[in-house]
């Protein structure tokens, strides 16, 4: 959601995820001329987060630092997204994990999300009756192919 939104905004500019948990999460290079932006995506729910926040924006600011593509280029955290003249705040369905997910603006350099299952939120269990739904259909479509 994060890297569309920048993508929109930025096309020209050369956006990266990473899954690296010590690195980065999401880079952008040259969003403006000669920078590298960084930020890292931690869960705002995690009973363990509330001890990483403080020292998570710039965590991995090596990796970033060390890739070719940021040669010649100043590496920082990234402005929130807010800053940017983009939505604060972002929620989309997370189709791998059957979840709804929020992802919010904390500090500069660092992102926070949460997710919500089908249990508990109303758009995910009619996203879960969708899904049902369509699988009936395609179901039927089948067993009439299948009597021709």
């Amino acid at each position: 959601m994060r890297a569309a939104a920048l993508h929109a905004k930025y096309p020209s500019a050369l956006i990266g995820l990473t899954e690296d948990p010590d690195g980065p999460h999401l880079v952008c290079w040259g969003a403006e001329p000669g920078e590298v932006w960084i930020w890292q995506f931690l869960p705002e729910d995690d009973p363990y987060a509330g001890f990483e926040i403080p020292r998570a924006p710039g965590r991995g600011w090596s990796i970033a630092r060390d890739d070719p593509l940021s040669a010649g280029m100043r590496v920082r955290l990234g402005p929130t997204f807010a800053d940017l003249g983009l939505p604060a705040d972002d929620t989309a369905i997370d189709h791998l994990a059957a979840r709804q997910l929020t992802i919010f603006d904390a500090v500069p350099g660092l992102q926070l999300y949460y997710g919500e299952d089908h249990a508990t939120n109303p758009t995910m269990a009619m996203w879960d009756v969708t899904v049902r739904v369509n699988e009936l259909y395609r179901g039927v479509d089948k067993a009439r192919a299948n009597r021709r």
